[in-house]
């Protein structure tokens, strides 16, 4: 989405191929269908519940090959990103050799950052398998914790509850703590607001300064 934005500023075409049923699944549905609604006015095609098959170099571009609600379609494009999230680079690492286990989402490790199967082994950011958002600063957050625990031995825990995360779209949507659809999920008692703060001076003075065309 954030590709997706500055290109359509640069008054580049634009087709969006998402697996899922919505965009942004992380974040608040109103929110992301704000964002939506947005985006659409901007003239990209969106297409949900498409899953791409292959990606292939033509005489024109490029050829991206995708299922689109079960029927095969074939995109031609300029250039393609690739957003489907991270992967642990941790295949030349010969974990097996030093004991340590890991799956398809990085290395195993405990609520000390420390491997599930060897002891003397750590691990943070990317190449593990916590709970923590893919971020950078979430990395050095870990990065520091496995340092404490290196330290002094096992006496601190990560707590992920209030990392912020951001889509640098336009208009941006963000999110920190739980949820609403999380908090329902644990059974908690909660009350949410709901606020429209496009008159606030502040939404006024972004959009002037964006100009009236987005």
């Amino acid at each position: 989405m954030e590709f997706a934005h500055v290109s359509l500023r640069a008054d580049r075409s634009v087709r969006i191929l998402h697996r899922g049923k919505r965009l942004l699944e992380g974040f608040d549905p109103d929110l992301v269908n704000q964002l939506s609604d947005k985006t659409q006015h901007l003239g990209p095609a969106i297409y949900l519940q498409s899953e791409v098959k292959a990606i292939e170099k033509c005489a024109r571009g490029l050829q991206v090959h995708a299922l689109v609600a079960g029927t095969e379609k074939t995109f031609e494009a300029d250039l393609v990103v690739h957003g489907a999230g991270r992967v642990p680079d941790i295949e030349n690492l010969d974990l097996t050799a030093a004991e340590v286990e890991a799956g398809n989402r990085g290395i195993n490790v405990n609520d000390y950052l420390q491997s599930t199967s060897n002891s003397a082994a750590y691990a943070a950011g990317d190449v593990t398998a916590s709970v923590g958002a893919p971020l950078t600063p979430v990395a050095g957050y870990e990065g520091r914790i496995v340092a404490a625990n290196l330290l002094r031995r096992n006496h601190v825990k990560p707590n992920y509850l209030g990392i912020p995360t951001v889509a640098f779209t336009i208009p941006p949507v963000a999110s920190v703590g739980l949820s609403e659809q999380s908090a329902r999920e644990r059974g908690l008692k909660f009350r949410t607001h709901r606020e429209v703060t496009s008159s606030w001076y502040s939404a006024e003075w972004q959009r002037i300064a964006q100009g009236s065309r987005f």
